[in-house]
């Protein structure tokens, strides 16, 4: 009987390195995330319901339930094959993914801990939890939902009417819109965003024939760069570099045609005002094309000297190489196109467009941080001011590209964490909320290639060194 004991221990184990068994670095990294993250929560229902010493002695234990029960489930999963990649595995307790649906918070309170909860809770206090989660999750959806708007407002330039009937799609005691994590060409790993045409494909909304068209280009983006073959060599690049800057021209000036009419009729411009911005269009993207087109062909020199060299050393060919595309905001900030726009337009429209779309995003960033936390409401209002201070709108116009739907709201959230005074958010936050912080902190400057796709994690490591534009620059009109 021992011996088959133990041949069935050393097939299990067989079998777990097979499915990639779960090391136990991995396991007490899910764990931190997990404790601090209910130790967060149980501090918030406490300041919410003003729970007695020995409702919070019971309520941690169930936490400490809660978290072993978690990480068995997590370790040894009813169905071995659940036990894929550490990768894969991963999602389940990193940045964001954490607390999204089927995250590892997520599961937790799925899990019971919520119905655990209401034993502990005395009536009075359970009509107090109850108020205080509706307020909280009709925040968050607020602050999705303006999000999910935002996004696409920036690219579509959508009416007023328009974002209404968006509104109109989720009431507010709707559940939250899975994080509101769409874009307009989702990426497939990570984050999984969905595709905002589900949210725009209604016909109350009403899109115009240029709104249609530019959806239409920014889901043929799967890339905010453009391959150049090395193997072709320089005749072959030149003939890509024109038919490149082809592609990019036509993609902007569909792109400004659509963001010229919408400023005449939003505004009711003269039929010069108009000629005048379809001039400063046309002036600014002919510059940046310039630009673009300069900068790329001076890399042929370098490529060539590096094809040559590997030849020589007999170490093979790279199979191409990669310059970034021209990103949207690069004609919306040049100096043509915002003087053009502050000519024609009055200062009181012009800054209430950025006003709103600033809030929108401060608002999100904080909600991204309240998931996480479980912030009160006087942190999240002093958060939002935060927020505002750090212009987190502008500094984020690296991420313009569609293809970075999921980088941006990592690169959001990390922004908040590395670019504010460390000691005023140390000052705002509870120990258990600033424990949380340190976690998160930690898990994006140690992740190596493999636990975060290395796409999503270069977004906010290189936040601080990247944004370094000025609040006022950036228009987006």
């Amino acid at each position: 009987m021992r011996l088959l004991l133990f041949i069935f221990v050393l097939l299990f184990a067989s079998c777990s390195q097979l499915f990639g068994a779960v090391k136990q670095e991995e396991l007490d990294a899910r764990k931190a995330r997990l404790t601090v993250h209910l130790q967060s929560f149980a501090t918030w229902v406490d300041d919410v319901c003003d729970l007695t010493q020995e409702q919070q002695d019971r309520l941690n234990e169930r936490i400490k339930q809660a978290i072993t029960k978690s990480q068995q489930a997590y370790q040894f999963p009813e169905f071995p094959n659940q036990i894929k990649t550490q990768q894969s595995r991963l999602y389940d307790y990193s940045p964001i993914r954490f607390v999204g649906i089927r995250g590892a918070a997520w599961g937790v309170f799925q899990a019971g801990l919520n119905d655990e909860l209401q034993k502990i809770l005395n009536e009075d206090q359970k009509e107090k939890h109850r108020a205080a989660m509706e307020k909280r999750k009709q925040l968050l959806h607020q602050s999705f939902l303006n999000h999910v708007i935002n996004t696409a407002d920036r690219e579509l330039l959508l009416t007023d009417q328009q974002k209404e009937a968006i509104k109109n799609l989720f009431p507010e005691k709707l559940q939250l819109l899975d994080n509101g994590l769409y874009w307009f060409a989702p990426w497939p790993r990570y984050l999984k965003d969905k595709s905002i045409t589900i949210l725009l494909d209604s016909s109350s909304i009403a899109l115009t024939p240029a709104q249609t068209e530019r959806i239409k280009q920014l889901k043929a983006t799967q890339s905010g760069f453009i391959r150049f073959k090395t193997l072709k060599g320089r005749a072959d690049w030149n003939k890509q570099l024109k038919e490149s800057a082809l592609i990019q021209r036509r993609n902007l000036q569909g792109m400004q045609q659509m963001r010229v009419s919408y400023l005449a009729t939003r505004y009711r411009l003269t039929v010069e005002s108009r000629q005048y911005l379809e001039l400063a269009a046309k002036g600014a993207i002919a510059k940046v094309l310039g630009k673009w087109k300069q900068t790329t062909a001076e890399k042929f020199d370098l490529w060539e000297k590096q094809v040559a060299e590997m030849v020589n050393r007999n170490k093979g060919v790279f199979a191409y190489a990669v310059v970034p595309a021209i990103r949207d905001s690069e004609v919306f900030q040049h100096p043509l196109w915002e003087h053009a726009v502050r000519k024609v337009l009055t200062e009181q429209p012009y800054q209430q467009r950025k006003q709103e779309s600033r809030d929108a995003t401060n608002r999100y960033a904080v909600a991204l941080l309240d998931q996480e936390l479980w912030l009160t409401v006087e942190q999240r209002t002093q958060l939002i001011k935060i927020c505002q201070r750090l212009c987190l709108i502008d500094k984020n116009q690296y991420y313009d590209t569609p293809s970075f739907g999921n980088q941006y709201d990592l690169s959001l959230l990390a922004t908040v964490l590395y670019d504010c005074d460390q000691k005023e958010l140390d000052e705002l936050l509870n120990e258990h909320q600033r424990n949380v912080i340190t976690q998160l902190k930690r898990q994006i400057l140690e992740a190596k290639a493999g636990d975060i796709p290395s796409f999503a994690i270069k977004t906010p490591l290189g936040v601080t060194i990247l944004r370094k534009a000025d609040c006022g620059k950036n228009t987006r009109m």
